[in-house]
């Protein structure tokens, strides 16, 4: 059986590579390498950077479980706050050590005749491992094209969350936001204040509820450095979200305009698995002077 070049090849530096590698470690197990296309440890969350950026769940529930954090500046942290956080805890693992950055795997292939797993990597080299750990996550590809018909009569600007061009100043311009998972939420929300114009599409409706987000004090720090005191939050947390669930309802009646109603109300009963995307004071968004709430169809909206 031919030798491999490392025990374990994973494939990915986001949360998930991270988590993979810490537990390699507690096992004992120390040969192994992360492959990442990117240039440094944090995934979706050093890639995207798109307005309003933020966890779509309460921070303190996002984290990872050997990792805590008592220093979060918010409820609800931004982006770069969460990449920093993988950063830190990738350096405090020691993982720097094991990264094969700027390494994308173009194919990869198992070899039954040596007993090892073969991966191309895209500047023509190529990796081998006895063990094959896939953490490349679900938001990895941004799509180049948009598939929408009449898109290409379009002659404004195109952009997407994942390939966000932050030089575009979207200052009193007119704008469409089509979809409104986490990040359509994020960015509507974020935009509708700069827009002259700002229109929404959705082909889904999604429950919505109030995102209570507010600064961390320095004494919340201090107490969530206490042993046990996070996870007691968490297990807390978690329960009223099981028991409060009745709360989109009692948002979207209160607190919308009636003819809204039929447009935005889901088709599922809330639940633990509702969207988490739509923590966001949505409602504040569409009522905005210029902002505008559509069911979305399969056509491309004028630039005019």
């Amino acid at each position: 059986m031919t030798e491999p070049d490392y025990e374990v090849a994973i494939i990915g530096a986001g949360p998930g590579g991270i988590a993979t590698a810490h537990l390699l470690r507690q096992k004992g197990i120390r040969d192994f390498v992360i492959i990442e296309r990117g240039n440094d440890f944090g995934g979706t969350w050093r890639d995207n950077h798109y307005p309003g950026l933020a966890v779509d769940i309460p921070t303190l529930w996002y984290q990872l479980s050997f990792a805590p954090n008592p220093n979060w500046s918010r409820f609800f942290a931004p982006g770069p706050e969460i990449h920093r956080y993988l950063q830190d805890t990738a350096a405090g693992l020691g993982l720097y050590e094991h990264l094969r950055p700027n390494s994308e795997v173009i194919r990869q292939r198992w070899d039954d005749q040596h007993g090892l797993w073969r991966l191309d990597i895209g500047d023509g080299t190529a990796v081998t491992a006895r063990f094959l750990v896939s953490s490349v996550g679900g938001y990895v590809n941004a799509k180049n094209t948009v598939d929408i018909d009449g898109v290409e009569d379009f002659t404004g600007t195109i952009l997407r969350p994942n390939a966000w061009d932050d030089s575009y100043d979207t200052e009193g311009r007119r704008i469409a936001v089509i979809g409104t998972g986490s990040s359509g939420v994020q960015i509507a929300a974020a935009l509708s204040a700069q827009a002259a114009n700002l229109d929404v599409y959705q082909r889904t409706p999604a429950w919505v509820l109030p995102k209570v987000d507010f600064d961390f004090t320095p004494w919340m720090r201090r107490l969530f450095r206490l042993p046990g005191v996070v996870p007691a939050v968490n297990v807390a947390g978690r329960l009223a979200m099981d028991i409060f669930m009745v709360a989109p309802i009692v948002h979207v009646f209160s607190r919308l305009p009636d003819q809204w109603l039929r447009r935005l109300m889901p088709l599922y009963d809330a639940g633990p698995a509702c969207c988490t995307g739509c923590w966001s004071a949505r409602s504040s968004t569409t009522r905005k002077r210029g902002a505008n709430w559509y069911r979305a169809t399969a056509s491309w909206p004028s630039d005019r």
